[in-house]
């Protein structure tokens, strides 16, 4: 059935994104944002689904300030990276709640095999229905959870990878290590993280620093990497080898079969670069 959908942070990358997803599968489209001539308000007044696309650090506000004009008819959705607090706020309204994880970067492939995370926050069966098969049309997969399995879960996903990611980028800047050089005689495998490191350091910062300070399970992550960080240090510092290998081996047999499976998708990839 073809909705209204609104589009709240319209102009931004995934906000936009959506606009056209929403277009091209047959359904009527705003957007509102900064700079745009239709208001949050005039946008919600005229939707059957609100989509809440803003920046992290802002999104419970802007929902909170949104909430008086909603209604019960309306499907209200948000596309952060958070969901407890953002299904918290859109349950103040009448309407309909589905939290949304898009879990990709906005670009020119589409939905097709990526993965959307489902926290179902208020709606009817069919309205969940509904909504899945807007995004498998397009290809994507969806991974239905509860809220803060969804957070828990991200707290690795995101906060854990991102923070290793930054130390990693901070500590290169901080040795004044010349990138060109140790690229001319990188490892393959070298290469690869250096590119991971890259492409954080070109993105919005605010965007980092939302999921790292937001997510409530960042204490107990980042607290268990730091410990683990001194651990390690400690090993290294006393030329501990056979603490150093029966860590390792612990470690390694947490991992399991997936080590192997890695270890075969790493090798193809670094095929394909060469």
């Amino acid at each position: 059935m073809k909705k209204v959908i609104g589009v709240i942070g319209g102009k931004g990358i995934m906000g936009s994104f959506f606009a056209e997803y929403f277009k091209k599968i047959g359904h009527e489209v705003f957007i509102s944002d900064q700079k745009t001539e239709l208001t949050n308000k005039e946008l919600i007044e005229k939707s059957d689904v609100v989509i809440f696309s803003v920046p992290l650090h802002l999104t419970e506000k802007i929902i909170r300030q949104c909430m008086k004009w909603t209604r019960k008819s309306q499907i209200l959705m948000d596309v952060t990276s958070l969901k407890v607090r953002p299904i918290k706020e859109m349950m103040k309204s009448p309407a309909e709640v589905i939290g949304l994880h898009p879990m990709f970067r906005a670009g020119k492939n589409g939905l097709q095999n990526q993965v959307v995370v489902m926290c179902p926050g208020r709606a009817q069966k069919k309205t969940i229905k509904e909504v899945h098969q807007w995004f498998t049309q397009g290809g994507a997969k969806i991974v239905e959870m509860k809220a803060k399995e969804h957070d828990q879960l991200m707290s690795v996903i995101q906060v854990l990878l991102h923070f290793h990611t930054i130390v990693l980028g901070n500590t290169l800047e901080k040795l004044k290590i010349p990138l060109k050089k140790t690229l001319e005689i990188a490892s393959p495998i070298y290469r690869l993280e250096m590119d991971m490191i890259g492409r954080l350091f070109s993105q919005d910062p605010l965007l980092y620093a939302a999921i790292e300070m937001l997510n409530p399970e960042n204490k107990k992550v980042i607290h268990t990497l730091e410990k683990e960080t001194k651990k390690l240090s400690k090993i290294i510092t006393k030329k501990n080898f056979t603490s150093f290998t029966k860590s390792f081996q612990k470690t390694s047999q947490f991992f399991g079969s997936f080590k192997d499976e890695a270890m075969k998708k790493i090798d193809e990839m670094l095929k394909k670069r060469l």
